[in-house]
């Protein structure tokens, strides 16, 4: 947990990818469900930083990699997530946030200083 300005305790979960917070939100929905409640009902405001950038920065807008044969590596609807994420935002307080794995840095950063909220 990191401690943000005004002293709110705030708690940072980094996912590599779309693709890997579609697992937690679908395959892993129960566990991941369990700790956002946690968190809010601890206090802790827990922001989930996903480093990927949606096309346009629309989660519909998302499209599945390919393997090599062509095929969708994954399944789920990017619509879909979307609804998913906003539940969880208004039953637990989660915050959903995009950046480029390349300014990660900057954006805890920033979540610390009270500079993105």
């Amino acid at each position: 947990m990191l401690s943000g300005a005004g002293g709110g305790g705030i708690s940072v979960d980094t996912k590599a990818s779309i693709a890997e917070i579609a697992q937690n939100c679908f395959q892993s929905h129960e566990r991941f469900r369990a700790e956002c409640q946690q968190a809010k009902d601890s206090g802790i405001k827990l922001i989930v930083l996903i480093e990927e950038v949606p096309p346009g920065g629309d989660l519909d807008n998302w499209v599945s990699p390919v393997d090599r044969y062509g095929q969708p590596k994954y399944l789920f609807s990017p619509s879909t997530l979307k609804r998913v994420m906003q539940t969880m935002t208004e039953r637990y307080g989660v915050k959903f946030d995009f950046c480029d794995g390349r300014s990660t840095g900057r954006v805890l950063m920033e979540y610390l200083r009270g500079e993105r909220t």
